[in-house]
């Protein structure tokens, strides 16, 4: 179950930050040219953090020090609620201020 949901929640500040993007864009040139870089930054950290998850031999656990349990968990939350925030913070912009 935690192996079918972490990719779904980590899919989700992807797309807020591909919503993002396309707000502060002018054309699908300069969309593209942000949303490239930022979708294979999503899937390198996806592999990282889902790769061997729940293993010692992860790169994400390796790096804060075995500290957490279960840091992939973590770090798709963490990612999901930063994601969402911005992408929100963005909306309510739109919303109080003429944007054009």
């Amino acid at each position: 179950m935690l192996f079918a949901t972490l990719p779904v929640v980590l899919s989700v500040p992807v797309a807020c930050a591909g919503f993002v993007l396309s707000r502060f864009s002018d054309t699908n040139v300069k969309l593209l040219t942000k949303a490239v870089p930022l979708g294979l930054i999503g899937v390198i950290g996806a592999y990282a953090a889902l790769g061997v998850a729940l293993s010692n031999e992860n790169p994400v656990f390796k790096l804060l020090g075995q500290s957490l349990l279960a840091p992939e968990l973590w770090i798709c939350v963490v990612a999901l609620v930063v994601g969402i925030t911005v992408a929100a913070i963005v909306v309510a912009r739109e919303k109080c201020v003429d944007v054009t």
